[in-house]
């Protein structure tokens, strides 16, 4: 447990630094298509640049690898302490976003058998009593109350076939997922509802496009957010939020489509950033658990132990380890071939 919270650390640093890069100079953009691959590459890089700095200092980048940092004397203990304690809050987080979004699924799923199902245009419309529910899309399904099957059908459908074509569900579904594993950093609640944002973008664009009338659109989104219920973390709501955003870019409003290649580079400074963070020693002496060595009752043992040892590059023998305090030592390496082992001093 307490390594799975050292990784959902080591996620949310990257996820900060990213969705602070990202929302400085991506944010409003009218490319739509940009900005949604820009927020699944953050999520992506988030997840794997840990391990794969792990892998690269393993076998690329150095014939040696460092483990851990040892703090100092009594410091690891603490720290043990420390991380156990956070990492039971951390579950505990964990497991309440988690029951947040069955619960969510399971209300989407009642609303999904308890209505009529139909076709429209080859995709599957469920049909729901309920006049205060806002339509919806999820997995290649949307759902929308009779009333507005009768009134509005050709725009709601036209909106939410955007959504089912643009496969939105799957990012949610990501979204979601860092939503659980990193639920105390703002950032990964902060880009799901960017992302969201996108989506709407993405499917007012798909609407218009087909041939949806500009203002009478427009006024189906102001009726649905008048009437709306709660929005749901898994679903694309045509009601939805961000109301003002999205009249205004089919106004034309928002950052026009510049050339940004510059921007792309204040995203590479924080990718730097955050691997910079991720390889210090700090990082690593919380991220990735020292070893220590522990008495041992077999007088034996050091002629067994399969490594040679030295210390500030002077060969000691093993029964000499226990007699270095903790607090001297500033890092214990390991030889990509596993067998010298160093144990630098302070």
């Amino acid at each position: 447990m307490t390594e799975l919270f050292a990784y959902s650390l080591a996620v949310s640093i990257p996820l900060a630094l990213l969705w602070l890069a990202y929302r400085s100079v991506f944010a409003g953009g009218r490319n739509f298509g940009v900005n949604r691959i820009m927020l699944l590459s953050i999520y992506v890089i988030a997840l794997l640049l840990f391990p794969a700095i792990g892998w690269v200092d393993r076998f690329v980048f150095s014939d040696e690898v460092t483990l851990n940092m040892v703090p100092e004397d009594g410091g690891f203990s603490v720290l043990t302490g420390i991380m156990n304690v956070a990492s039971i809050l951390w579950l505990a987080g964990s497991c309440v976003a988690l029951t947040a979004t069955f619960a969510d699924w399971f209300r989407i799923m009642r609303i999904i058998s308890e209505s009529s199902k139909t076709d429209e245009g080859g995709l599957t419309v469920y049909l729901a009593d309920d006049r205060r529910l806002a339509p919806f899309s999820i997995w290649g399904v949307m759902v929308m109350s009779r009333e507005d099957y009768a009134v509005n059908n050709r725009l709601v459908t036209a909106h939410e076939a955007g959504h089912i074509k643009m496969w939105h569900s799957l990012d949610m579904l990501l979204a979601q997922a860092v939503g659980v594993l990193c639920w105390y950093n703002p950032a990964a609640w902060l880009m799901k509802r960017e992302l969201k944002t996108v989506h709407e973008f993405q499917a007012d664009a798909y609407a218009i496009a087909g041939g949806c009338d500009v203002v009478e659109y427009q006024m189906l989104l102001i009726n649905k957010v008048a009437k709306s219920d709660s929005d749901s973390g898994m679903s694309n709501r045509l009601g939805g939020s961000v109301l003002k955003k999205r009249l205004m870019m089919m106004d034309g409003g928002g950052m026009g489509n510049r050339k940004v290649g510059w921007r792309y580079g204040i995203v590479v400074v924080a990718l730097f950033a955050s691997g910079m963070i991720l390889r210090a020693p700090e990082s690593s002496a919380i991220l990735r658990p020292a070893r220590v060595f522990v008495d041992t009752d077999e007088p034996e043992a050091g002629k067994n132990f399969p490594m040679e040892i030295y210390v500030d590059g002077e060969p000691v023998e093993y029964e000499d380890i226990n007699s270095i305090p903790a607090g001297e030592i500033k890092a214990i390496t390991v030889d990509k071939n596993k067998d010298r082992m160093d144990i630098s001093l302070r």
